[in-house]
């Protein structure tokens, strides 16, 4: 896929290495090991969605640190999924976090604070290159569409929508009763509690870009609430989900 090869930093010899284990151990790691990361996500527990924003002469520096020390974090809380933006922001990192609480991830980032290792080997090494960090605090309100394609391959798609949870409760349903006959697959919305108001997210999973391009203009003649920003994204190596 010629957008793939956009992002070949990404798939580095080194990067698919990690992946496959040898460099990053996922099931041991905090990170939802392939028995897990199907279930539904628990509406008791908060996700914690964070968007970094770095220098264009960092992204390729960034990318090559997070493989080598990122497992120190992902020790301390559950991954969902890591990601990069390829279209709807550049040189943007998304990722995705699950805490029980409030208060657990107080408890999280005090004891990330404490870590002698994961600052001097990770903080003191990224910070000067981030201009600008976005973080927002939600609910899960939909997803997974059951076995979700586990594959390197995959691209996804994160819509943003100004919509309150009820809303968009009513939204992803109808959304998913479309889905039928198509390769997409709902990996989850989430719904915001702090941060900015009344902001959603859904993000989906496929394999063609084109094919979900398709879909969403198949739905203008069904659908009326439409996203205010959609991104493409491609799963970092370390990312649960692929």
């Amino acid at each position: 896929m010629a957008a793939r090869a956009l992002a070949g930093i990404l798939w580095s010899p080194n990067l698919k290495e990690a992946v496959n284990g040898k460099a990053f151990n996922l099931s041991t790691l905090g990170v939802i090991s392939s028995s897990q990361q199907y279930r539904q996500y628990s509406t008791d527990k908060v996700y914690e969605i964070r968007t970094y924003s770095l220098y264009p002469k960092d992204m390729k520096e960034f990318m090559a640190i997070s493989e080598e020390k990122l497992h120190i974090r992902l020790k301390a809380s559950k991954l969902i999924g890591f990601w990069t933006s390829e279209i709807g922001g550049m040189n943007q990192a998304f990722h995705i976090w699950e805490y029980d609480s409030l208060k657990h991830r107080a408890q999280v980032r005090a004891s990330l604070a404490s870590k002698p290792e994961w600052l001097s080997q990770y903080i003191n090494r990224v910070i000067s290159m981030w201009w600008k960090q976005d973080n927002l605090l939600t609910r899960a309100i939909a997803g997974p569409d059951g076995d979700l394609n586990q594959d390197k391959s995959n691209i996804y798609f994160l819509q943003r929508y100004n919509h309150n949870k009820s809303s968009m409760l009513t939204l992803t349903t109808e959304l998913q009763s479309l889905q039928a006959g198509t390769n997409i697959k709902l990996v989850g919305g989430w719904s915001s509690i702090l941060g900015p108001k009344d902001n959603a997210y859904l993000m989906w999973q496929c394999k063609d870009p084109d094919d979900f391009l398709v879909w969403q203009e198949k739905l203008s003649d069904k659908v009326k609430t439409v996203p205010e920003h959609s991104q493409l994204l491609f799963p970092c190596p370390w990312s649960p989900l692929m």
